[in-house]
């Protein structure tokens, strides 16, 4: 009886998640997955207690009860109230029940679950999924718990065979042209990681779903022919990860390696596993893309060459264009300046490195300050003109 009592168990664990919602289908309401859980955890523990077995919701019972009128509160509190009263004459009122009435009963809940079953499913399952299904059925109809076992394999394999048809990337983008982090860059940075994009750029990679080794032997590929200087792999959609995934990764990320690529991971949150592999161990990691492109930002950026980090007005205003300032219009340009600063509510070292960038200038009438389109390399504040 151990197997069978084994069977028994397992399939309680199962059924809750597998039944109710076959039986919400069936009858058409709304089930509560968690509500169910919790009280047939109660249930069971409640027979634990008594030394009964294992309770579960029988999906035939409960659908023959539903089409009879069943499906209030009420009525299903009584028919388990007069169960109870049952089983201590459940023996001497079997032999009072007709064997044709049981045997119809039988044949009517086995020729319905054969319908449902093989029939109502077949539009909506695939060929793998519906073979399986006959499969079960037949093997079923030898021992139960083969069958229970059976299927579980099965639905191993069939999760196989589907997720390794999936792609792992949900998009790559490359070069990663126009992509910018949230950080504030000046005009020079901006040109900078713009002739950066021009020369080498950078890929990105965003993974999705269950990574497997049924689905990740193709990473390392894409890989392959890459000439960036940085690939951010994105993992934010990423439900988990297996051991021989991160084997994949740490094969893909040696290959960078070998060619002095800059390997980002964004959003990967198993650093335990990622430990374990040195050549991913060695990338750089991220909590989110933004930061990661942040990261390429900096990188590119260090080792660009150096420019002119500011362009003042002053060198952009020729000799004959300057004019002497009056001291009233100094006094209320510093005036404005000092009320403007005051007003951001900034600590003291800020506002006097801000107060240095400001600087007064008085032009001659006529003078073309700005025109549309020019690079916005400084910021004006009018006082008068």
């Amino acid at each position: 009886q151990l197997p069978l009592l084994c069977g028994i168990v397992i399939f309680s664990c199962l059924h809750v998640p597998v039944n109710v919602p076959a039986l919400a289908q069936a009858t058409r309401k709304q089930a509560d997955i968690n509500k169910e859980l919790f009280a047939h955890g109660v249930a069971n523990l409640f027979s634990g207690c008594c030394g009964c077995l294992q309770t579960y919701m029988v999906y035939s019972s409960s659908v023959l009860y539903h089409k009879c009128g069943g499906g209030a509160r009420v009525t299903g509190v009584i028919v388990g109230f007069l169960v109870i009263l049952c089983i201590p004459v459940a023996n001497s009122l079997i032999s009072y029940v007709p064997r044709m009435l049981a045997g119809v009963l039988l044949g009517h809940l086995g020729v319905e679950l054969l319908w449902e079953s093989l029939l109502d499913t077949w539009p909506n399952l695939d060929t793998l999924e519906y073979v399986i299904v006959v499969v079960i059925a037949v093997v079923c109809n030898i021992s139960f718990i083969f069958s229970l076992l059976f299927g579980l394999l099965c639905a191993c394999v069939a999760f196989v065979v589907q997720a390794a048809r999936s792609d792992p990337v949900r998009f790559a983008f490359y070069p990663g042209r126009g992509v910018r982090s949230r950080q504030m860059r000046s005009q020079r940075e901006l040109r900078i990681l713009e002739e950066f994009d021009q020369k080498a750029g950078f890929l990105i990679l965003r993974l999705h779903g269950v990574l497997f080794f049924g689905n990740t032997h193709s990473l390392p590929e894409r890989v392959q022919k890459v000439k960036c200087r940085a690939v951010i792999i994105d993992f934010a959609q990423v439900i988990s990860i297996d051991s021989s995934a991160f084997s994949e990764l740490n094969s893909l990320a040696g290959t960078l390696q070998n060619k002095s690529i800059t390997l980002i991971c964004s959003g990967l949150m198993n650093m335990s596993k990622v430990q374990r592999h040195p050549h991913l161990a060695a990338a750089r990691f991220a909590k989110d893309m933004d930061t990661a492109v942040a990261l390429v930002e900096s990188l590119a950026l260090a080792v660009s060459d150096p420019l002119p980090s500011t362009v003042s007005v002053s060198s952009l205003l020729g000799d004959s264009q300057r004019a002497e300032a009056k001291e009233a219009d100094i006094h209320f340009f510093q005036k404005v300046c000092d009320e403007l600063l005051q007003d951001l509510d900034l600590p003291l070292q800020t506002s006097v490195a801000l107060r240095a960038f400001f600087e007064f200038q008085r032009v001659a009438k006529g003078t073309v300050l700005w025109r549309p389109g020019d690079p916005a390399d400084f910021a004006f504040l009018l006082v008068t003109g």
